[in-house]
Parts: structure tokens; C-alpha cells; sequence
């Protein structure tokens, strides 16, 4: 039986784990990830070292994780997998040949539905697993190929790979659709094709895009981004790049001065958060180079293709990563490089000398710095499950997991900081959160003259009273400062009876300016030219009318009759006196006018 557990270094094995086998349901994830409610006084980030209970005959040479399925794979040619749901049933699986016939294991490739693990030799040898199967297909038409990165099919089918992209060591990106067969002499591979080459190095990422009419595809290298866009082909008609990559021209940002250094490019193509509306959604993308990590939104990158495409994505340099400390604890005198990065939703996480740092990508700030390998404990990276939102770091002999507690905790100040209201709103969770992005919003509103806007922005926070009214009265804003009553009468509290009937009465005061001050206008033009337009204003005459009936109707309880009776009589309107006389059901009041 494999079971598997994360304990961070010096707790004690009594205590809690929050990666533990649990005989009802198999692995359990870290509490962190699945539960409602955080306490925020855990730490965003926590490396926590999972202990495997089963014999390690030799050391890993390569991993992945996805869909809860990981991969590993030992230098004698073994690959272990496992559902990280039901650890102890594992599927040990041999290459068909030994490491002296066709080299080391050197990189694994798993497709995020974990259907599909593409296995590759230092000898160029190059191997297809399905997840159904626990026999290694040779992949023949790649024989040779020393595969650098793969892009997978955004549609992530399960039976075959369909049409995906994978990248060489010698430049070259090919198109292949890899299906499992069950007959012997046929070839897994159902045709590969060489599409573009770009001619400075390995193809250290791509990342696709077909979702929308314009097909995209990014490209690394260790010295520059290729942003192809374009008309792809259909995805039935067999091959769906070849008309993109060698028809179209592509978008390229070059890195300057550029040293060698370790590169790769992930990305996330699905939202962490399945709470986000679409639009809020990104495909975010980071590209490790050698001056930092260079990061954006790759669909915002589409849609500026013709103009800058790589203008609104940013690049972190690696001068905020602090430097490592000697075992005196002083600071080294230069910063080693990053040799690994992976992605969370908010954050991008870098392994330096042994540490695990946190940078969050949308202001920068160190969020986690911590030591976590000892030396000589040499690491294969640092890899992301975006389907179950799990971050994983392997070494040749370890495997830790990185417990990400309430990741989107202080993004809410981030957004409001940077004047994104709605995006702050949506990230905020408690009232005191909600309350300080509406009196920011409303702020802003204010000061670019929007006082409409403003007004119901105002009326569902706390900000005093006096002091939003006297904002729309020193700006002369009555229509704004009704709008700000209404809102703020339907958000107060039933038992606030005094202030109810406060706030209503002063609405009735403002219906009645109103209305006086629509007639008196349609009066006032109708004495001028003839060119003077006054149909607007005999549109809004009726339509304020029916504003003042629905409030009259809606919160009748909460108009004292006496005082109403008696603002309206004051403005002269018999009309909406009867009216508001009908309301409450007082037909002597009728009768008597009569």
C-alpha cells in the first residue's frame, strides 16, 4: 500500500497532517485547498514535505501532476503513477527498453486531464501513455526529437490528443495527434509535421489559443516570444497550425542582453477561481528568462496583436528576488538564478538555491520566502496542477507540496489601489472589505463628475450620512443626491424606523422640487422661440411622476402622513396628493378635497 503524507519540517507525527491518506477517501488534498472559510492568520504560502511510505529504489528523473494524477519517473527507466485520490493502488510501469538502449528518462509531458503523458530519453527516444493503458508506445515519427515543450489541445480530449504542438531542442515546433491503437505495426502517431523553426535556440514553451475566430500561438526561446495570429485550419480538417505558423508573420519581443540561464513558459489557460464571471477570467502566461520573468494575459496580447501586443505584459525583474544568505546569514553578493517557476492565480512562484519565493504578480510584493532544500538535495522543479489548484516541488528524492491558504485574501486592496473597483469588489469578502471599495468607488466616481454613479455607490456604504449629502448639495446635484436617498432608504434596516421616515420624507421634498422645477422649465420655453426644444423636458415630466408613484407605493409605511401631506400641499400638487391619498387608503381625505 502507498500512502502518502505532508508533514512541515518539525511538526510531529500526532499532529494534523493536511495531506494524509484517509481510508474512506484516499488521499486527502490539503485542507487549505477545499475548505470555505480561511483563518487568516495562516500564511498564504506553507512547503510542506510529503512523506512517501514506500521503498525508493533510485532516484526521480522527471515528474508532473495533474488532474490529481502524478507522475514519476526513476532513473532506471520505472514511471509510477498514481491517483493521488487512491495512492495505494499504483501503476508501476517499465519502459520497453533499458536506460543503456535509449537513455535516461530526462522529461515527462502530462496533458491537464491527465489522459495523455508523452515520456522523452536523453537519447531522443520518445514514448506515448494513455491513462487507460500501462504499456509505453514508441512514437516513431519522433524518434530523434529532444522534446522541449508540448502544447496540448485546449479542447482536452481524452480518447486522443488530437492536433497538438510540441517544441525541440533544435528549434523546430511540429503539428502531431497522437491516438492510442491496439494493433502492433501501427504507428500511434497519425502524421507529424514541421511548421516552423525559430532558428536561436530551444522552443522552451508554447501555449495555444482556439477559442475564439483568431487562432494564436506563443512561442519561447530563451531569448525572445513569437506571437503568431491568425485563421487556423478547422479541427476537423486534420491539421489545424500549418496555415497559421508558416502563413503568418509572427509578433516578436526580443529580450535584450540576454545571458544563458534556465527558460521555460507556463501558463494558466483556465481560471483557479470558478467563481469569476468569464470576462473576469484570464489566460495568464510567465516566461522565466534570464533578466526575470516576464509576465501577462495572453488573450489581451491577441487582442492588440496589430498594434503591441506585449506592451501591457510586465516583466519582474529578478533583482526582487532577496539574495540567499551564507551560513553566517549574511547576503550572498549576487542573486543566483531562478531555475523554476510555476504559476498560482495571483502569485508566481520561483525556486532559487533551494528556496521557494512568492512574488505576487499583480503589484510585485514578496509574499514567501523560504529555504526548503538542504544542499546537494538537487531539484527537478516546480509544477502546477491548475485543475485542482495544487503546486508541487520534486527533487531527486523528495516530493513537497506548497499548501496555498486563501490565495485571493488581499487582492481586493490590490485592485482598489489601482482604482479597479469592480475587480475589487468582487474579490472582497467581508462587509468591512465591501464598505471601503464602495467608499473608494464612490470617491472616484465624485471626483470625474459622475455624481449618478456615485450616488448608489454611496448608498450601500457606511460613509456618513451629512457628509455624502453635503457633497450633492454644495455640487448642486439633486438628481443625484435623490438617487443616493432612494438607495440608502432601500439598504437600512426595518427597526431604523426614525431614520426611515427621515429619509423618506426629505425624498418627498426632492420629488416635489422636481416636479415644480419640470414644469416650471415646459413653461418657461414655451414662452421663448419657437426653436426652443421642450419635448425632453415633456418626456421627463410623466416619467418623473411614475418615479414618485413607485416610491410612494413602495414605502408608504414609512411616509408620515401629517408631514407628507403637508410637504405636497406646500408645492401646490394636487395630483400627487390625491395620488399619495389613495396610497394609504385615506378616502375622506379624497371625498374632502372634492
Amino acid at each position: 500500500m502507498v500512502i502518502c503524507e505532508a508533514r512541515p519540517a518539525g511538526r510531529r507525527d500526532s499532529d494534523l497532517s493536511p495531506m494524509a491518506y484517509d481510508p474512506s477517501g484516499g488521499y486527502a488534498a490539503a485542507a487549505s485547498n477545499v475548505q470555505d472559510s480561511f483563518d487568516p492568520s495562516l500564511p498564504v504560502f506553507d512547503v510542506q514535505r510529503v512523506q512517501l511510505r514506500f521503498d525508493i529504489s533510485s532516484d526521480f528523473v522527471a515528474a508532473q501532476v495533474a488532474n490529481n494524477v502524478l507522475i514519476l519517473a526513476l532513473s532506471t527507466g520505472r514511471i509510477l503513477r498514481f491517483d493521488l485520490d487512491s495512492p495505494e493502488d499504483i501503476d508501476d510501469i517499465d519502459l520497453p527498453k533499458k536506460p543503456s538502449e535509449i537513455g535516461v528518462i530526462r522529461r515527462l509531458f502530462l496533458d491537464p486531464s491527465a489522459s495523455h503523458l508523452v515520456i522523452s530519453t536523453t537519447q531522443g527516444e520518445n514514448y506515448y501513455l494513455h491513462t487507460q493503458s500501462r504499456t509505453p508506445k514508441p512514437l516513431a515519427r519522433l524518434k530523434g526529437v529532444q522534446i522541449e515543450s508540448i502544447a496540448w489541445n485546449p479542447s482536452q480530449p481524452t480518447a486522443s490528443t488530437r492536433e497538438i504542438l510540441i517544441g525541440a531542442s533544435d528549434g523546430n515546433i511540429y503539428e502531431t495527434y497522437i491516438e492510442p491503437s491496439t494493433e502492433f505495426y501501427r504507428r500511434e502517431e497519425k502524421y507529424l509535421k514541421t511548421l516552423y523553426n525559430v532558428q536561436d535556440g530551444p522552443v522552451v514553451g508554447l501555449s495555444v489559443d482556439l477559442s475564439s475566430d483568431a487562432r494564436s500561438v506563443l512561442v519561447a526561446t530563451p531569448t525572445k516570444l513569437l506571437l503568431f495570429v491568425g485563421k487556423g485550419g478547422r479541427q476537423d480538417s486534420g491539421s489545424i497550425y500549418p496555415r497559421l505558423l508558416e502563413r503568418e508573420t509572427p509578433v516578436i519581443h526580443n529580450l535584450k542582453d540576454a545571458t544563458p540561464g534556465p527558460s521555460t513558459l507556463v501558463n494558466i489557460s483556465e481560471a483557479a477561481d470558478a467563481t469569476l464571471s468569464e470576462s473576469a477570467q484570464e489566460n495568464v502566461f510567465a516566461w522565466l528568462n534570464s533578466q526575470g520573468v516576464f509576465h501577462g494575459d495572453f488573450a489581451a496580447m491577441v487582442q492588440s496583436a496589430e498594434t503591441s501586443p506585449f506592451s501591457a505584459a510586465k516583466l519582474l525583474p529578478k533583482s526582487v528576488i532577496p539574495p540567499s544568505q551564507t551560513s553566517g546569514g549574511r547576503n550572498k553578493p549576487s542573486v543566483e538564478p531562478t531555475s523554476s517557476i510555476a504559476l498560482t492565480q495571483f502569485h508566481i512562484l520561483h525556486l532559487v538555491e533551494g528556496r521557494v519565493v512568492a512574488i505576487n504578480r499583480l503589484d510585485g510584493s514578496l509574499v514567501y520566502d523560504q529555504l526548503v532544500l538542504e544542499p546537494g538535495n538537487a531539484p527537478l522543479g516546480l509544477y502546477a496542477d491548475h485543475k485542482k489548484n495544487t503546486y508541487w516541488l520534486f527533487t531527486q528524492r523528495e516530493i513537497f507540496e506548497v499548501v496555498v491558504t486563501d490565495e485571493a485574501r488581499d487582492v481586493w486592496k490590490i485592485m482598489l489601489r489601482n482604482e479597479q473597483f469592480d475587480a475589487a469588489s468582487r474579490y472582497a469578502k467581508t462587509a468591512a472589505q465591501k464598505d471601503a471599495v464602495a467608499t473608494a468607488s464612490g470617491d472616484h466616481l465624485v471626483s470625474r463628475g459622475r455624481f449618478s454613479e456615485a450616488a448608489t455607490v454611496y448608498g450601500r456604504s457606511t460613509k456618513p450620512f451629512e457628509e455624502v449629502a453635503l457633497t450633492f448639495i454644495d455640487q448642486g446635484e439633486q438628481d443625484a443626491l435623490r438617487k443616493y436617498l432612494l438607495t440608502k432608504l432601500s439598504v437600512l434596516k426595518k427597526s431604523s424606523t426614525m431614520q426611515r421616515v427621515m429619509v423618506a420624507s426629505w425624498l418627498v421634498e426632492l420629488f416635489m422640487a422636481k416636479l415644480n422645477l419640470l414644469d416650471d422649465t415646459i413653461s418657461a420655453k414655451a414662452e421663448l422661440s419657437e426653436a426652443a426644444p421642450i419635448a425632453n423636458v415633456q418626456e421627463d415630466l410623466p416619467s418623473m411622476r411614475r418615479e414618485f408613484q413607485e416610491f410612494v407605493t413602495k414605502y408608504r409605511s414609512d411616509l408620515d402622513r401629517k408631514t407628507t401631506y403637508e410637504l405636497i400641499s406646500s408645492h401646490g400638487r394636487e395630483e400627487e396628493l390625491l395620488y399619495f391619498a389613495n396610497v394609504i387608503d385615506d378616502y375622506n381625505y379624497v371625498l374632502s378635497y372634492w
